[in-house]
């Protein structure tokens, strides 16, 4: 499959990982083999205990809207926020006193955070994340990522459903983030690690 753009932004094809036995769809469903309708959850549990457990660390969202909320800001966070934007894509809003942050929209997919890339990926449908660090890697320097908008950033950050009250969350509801200070482009791309995989990247990079 050649690499082309979408609405979703860049489109890139990379060599597929070893192939599993669950599919993860759209909006968290899954399709595991004899078991259809089982949740996201259930299918990386059962992986766990299978052949294969995940290799990354995943957050789950009903709402579809995360927010990189700066640390100082989280038990002040109520959830309404990010009410004034755009639920359906990348984007921005501001905290009086903390300047711009990152809100990611979206479907409410899965996500996780790769550090060294500064990259946040959206589990859109794959069989297993076997594979995935290799495929964002081979990513960086693809010529099809989608600039959206830039920001400037510093400091420690969490990420969270936006929906959620950043005093009821835990560790297991969060990505704890560090950004050094910078401002930067906020980039977007649909990579295809095999014939029925697809991973939604947003990243930071220095502007």
């Amino acid at each position: 499959m050649p690499g082309r753009l979408s609405a979703l932004g860049g489109r890139l094809t990379v060599p597929p990982p070893p192939a599993g036995s669950c599919r993860v769809r759209h909006f968290g469903l899954t399709a595991c083999a004899g078991n259809r309708g089982s949740s996201w959850l259930e299918c990386a549990t059962k992986r766990e205990n299978g052949k294969r457990g995940l290799l990354v660390r995943w957050l789950e969202t009903d709402f579809g809207l995360y927010v990189l909320c700066p640390n100082a800001y989280v038990a002040d966070w109520d959830g309404t926020e990010a009410d004034a934007v755009a639920a359906d894509s990348v984007g921005k809003i501001s905290l009086p006193g903390h300047g711009d942050v990152v809100t990611l929209g979206g479907e409410p997919l899965p996500i996780a955070y790769i550090q060294h890339a500064m990259t946040f990926v959206r589990w859109v449908a794959a069989d297993d994340d076997q594979g995935l660090e290799r495929a964002v890697e081979a990513a960086r320097e693809s010529s099809d990522w989608q600039d959206l908008f830039e920001i400037a950033l510093e400091g420690r950050y969490t990420l969270l459903d936006s929906a959620m009250r950043g005093s009821d969350v835990s560790d297991s509801d969060i990505f704890r983030i560090d950004v050094p200070k910078g401002k930067y482009r906020v980039q977007s791309l649909s990579i295809f690690p095999g014939d029925e995989s697809e991973f939604r990247l947003d990243r930071l990079i220095l502007a």
